[in-house]
């Protein structure tokens, strides 16, 4: 895929699509590398993916899981279930 060595988080363009975090360059819209996401809420048929970068982590939040990527390589760094924080859970309201 891309050249690791040079690329810089200000040089790429992260998007969440159909369950992956996908990392294109911006220069020529080459995709560095890809990573496949566990879990996934469907909408119309796909798999939603929020994404965030800060620093040199990629954090992507896709059905009550939150996960860290390297945004260098994609490699997964860690995840969190997000435990009392999933659809299934439930939610109470009270009104005041």
């Amino acid at each position: 895929m891309g050249d690791f060595t040079r690329m810089s988080t200000s040089d790429t363009l992260f998007i969440g699509v159909k369950g992956h975090v996908v990392a294109f360059s911006k220069r020529d819209g080459t995709e560095l590398w890809k990573t496949k996401l566990a879990g996934g809420l469907r909408v119309s048929g796909e798999r939603f993916v929020t994404v965030l970068v800060e620093g040199e982590r990629v954090y992507a939040h896709t059905y009550g899981r939150l996960f860290c990527l390297d945004a260098r390589t994609g490699q997964q760094l860690w995840t969190n279930e997000l435990a009392g924080l999933t659809p299934g859970d439930a939610v109470t309201f009270r009104m005041l």
